[in-house]
């Protein structure tokens, strides 16, 4: 179980606020406007995915709203901290120790142990390590078997727990998360979504998710959608499990037309090419409609089955 840090008692009640925010690329007849206008406010504690169409402004609005990046207009607060005016020294500071950040690629330091990534925002910090608050949260993380293990042993998902773990170790006021799972199978998904969804539920931190997965968005307590730089919808705190209703659904009738075809493809399903006949004989009305009902088997499958029973002849 992930706690959060007690230093980030006493945060804000308003965990992220963003007004008439706008960011334009270039200028003059060749300006691109990737955000137009955009004002929204995200309480403390909450799970907040953000998407839209390839293009919408999600990242550039993830970018604004975590100080990676200057509105060209706007103004936005983070934690109760606005971000105007601050120089680049003091927004590098105010990102390690008030927010955390995950990415589809982990950006874990392949030189580095499990324990020394998770460590690593504390001593650019100039903070001290404790050491036993990094094992802690690895633990918490399921990470206890890997504490000293190097990323390249890891999986994709335990990668992305080294990184939630990281993410979450100094408290921060809001956890930005740009794709965290667009590297990750359905499983590992589940499992990395679920521990932000606990993060979020049980200990009250705030995640700001961009992601272009409607599934993964649907873990989410409520759902921003971005159409050329604004917020075109912002669907009530239930519609936001219609994504993995329609996943779900999506999924039995796949699971049943997979057990259909495995079914058809039973090798009790078809007669045996090698089983031996009597001279001239023929099969039985009985058998020829028996034979007439029996499903087609696809010619791949077919050539593969016949190739694997030839290998047995040949055994045998």
């Amino acid at each position: 179980m992930l706690r959060r840090d007690d230093t980030s008692t006493g945060r804000s009640t308003e965990a992220l606020r963003l007004v008439s925010v706008s960011k334009t690329y270039g200028s003059g007849d060749t300006a691109v406007t990737a955000l137009d206008g955009v004002t929204l406010s995200l309480p403390a504690g909450s799970f907040t995915a953000v998407t839209g169409p390839s293009g919408s402004g999600k990242s550039t609005l993830l970018q604004c709203a975590a100080g990676l990046d200057r509105p060209t207009q706007g103004r936005v607060v983070v934690d109760g901290a606005d971000l105007a005016g601050r120089s680049e020294s003091e927004l590098a500071a105010f990102r390690r120790q008030r927010t955390g950040f995950l990415f589809q690629q982990f950006n874990l330091l392949p030189m580095l142990s499990v324990r020394e990534n998770v460590a690593l925002p504390l001593r650019l910090a100039g903070r001290p390590v404790d050491r036993a608050r990094c094992e802690e949260v690895l633990i918490q993380a399921g990470l206890g078997e890997r504490i000293d293990h190097m990323p390249a042993e890891l999986t994709g998902a335990e990668q992305q727990r080294v990184a939630i773990a990281r993410a979450l170790l100094t408290g921060p006021g809001v956890i930005f998360a740009d794709e965290p799972t667009g590297a990750l199978d359905s499983r590992s998904t589940h499992e990395v979504l679920t521990l932000l969804q606990e993060a979020v539920h049980v200990h009250g931190l705030t995640v700001v998710m961009v992601t272009d997965d409607p599934a993964a968005a649907s873990y989410a307590d409520s759902v921003l959608v971005l159409a050329d730089g604004r917020i075109v919808d912002e669907p009530p705190v239930p519609a936001a499990s219609i994504a993995a209703e329609r996943l779900t659904g999506r999924t039995s009738r796949n699971a049943n037309r997979n057990a259909n075809l495995s079914q058809d493809l039973a090798p009790s399903s078809y007669p045996n090419p090698y089983q031996r006949t009597s001279p001239g004989s023929s099969p039985r009305p009985s058998e020829k409609s028996q034979q007439a009902r029996q499903p087609q088997m696809p010619q791949q499958a077919k050539q593969t089955k016949q190739s694997q029973q030839l290998r047995h002849a040949q055994a045998a």
